[in-house]
């Protein structure tokens, strides 16, 4: 890392390795990703990790979003119990196609946001920072995004004027909800050209060198599942991860 501090990362690890013997929410004892979980970390940026998606499928806290996580690890924690699910995505099938396939770790796709809860309380575990501070000092203020960072990084959400205002379908305006627990599912705020910048610098091998970018990020992940054709976290039409 930039202030000379290293860490270690296996993407073909159990996704358990890392989330092991984590303090318990009261602060009394420790507790452990549940056996179920046999992904690694790999499949869950690939979606093939079979992590329940939301709303309907995550615990209330979660579903509800009323509650503010200061780290990912804390969201985690909430979410983790809640099963896999057990039958493949329907997205790429043809319509009213009848889909009954079980969803198979690391062998069918199903798309799920909170798979990036666990990725975020991953990075936490192996590096011994908040989310926030991580991307913060890592990304962010490095390659100059000023106003690009984690939306609720606080339980109050800074003024911006230039933040757009949410509607509901009687078009009136609401509060936006606290996204704290998905900071790598949506959780995160940036003006356009921030926005912008951030994707030439990822294209140009600033943020990621040109052999992760070619070779990982791009890379064709096998499915035995048509999917929609994500296979990515970064945008849901091409056949990658």
């Amino acid at each position: 890392m930039r202030d000379g501090a290293t860490f270690h990362l296996d993407l073909d690890r159990p996704t358990s390795t890392y989330l092991t013997d984590i303090p318990s929410t009261g602060g009394k004892g420790t507790m452990s990703l549940p056996a179920f979980h046999a992904h690694t970390v790999r499949q869950l940026l690939s979606h093939t990790g079979c992590v329940a998606d939301y709303p309907d499928k995550t615990v209330p806290g979660i579903a509800d979003r009323t509650t503010h996580y200061a780290t990912a690890m804390s969201a985690v924690r909430d979410i983790w119990n809640v099963g896999l699910v057990t039958k493949m995505s329907d997205a790429g099938f043809p319509e009213d196609a009848p889909n009954d396939g079980a969803c198979i770790i690391g062998k069918t796709w199903s798309y799920s946001t909170p798979a990036f809860t666990f990725v975020a309380a991953v990075l936490e575990s192996v590096t011994g920072r908040a989310i926030h501070r991580l991307l913060q000092e890592e990304i962010f203020a490095p390659h100059g995004l000023s106003s690009m960072r984690m939306k609720y990084a606080a339980s109050t959400l800074p003024p911006n004027d230039n933040r757009a205002s949410l509607y509901d379908d009687d078009n009136k305006k609401v509060d936006p909800a606290n996204n704290s627990w998905r900071a790598f599912g949506g959780g995160m705020e940036t003006d356009v050209v921030d926005l912008a910048r951030f994707g030439w610098k990822v294209l140009d091998g600033w943020i990621l060198s040109p052999e992760a970018r070619d070779n990982r990020l791009w890379r064709r992940v096998d499915t035995i599942d048509p999917g929609p054709g994500l296979r990515t976290g970064l945008g849901r039409t091409p056949r990658y991860r």
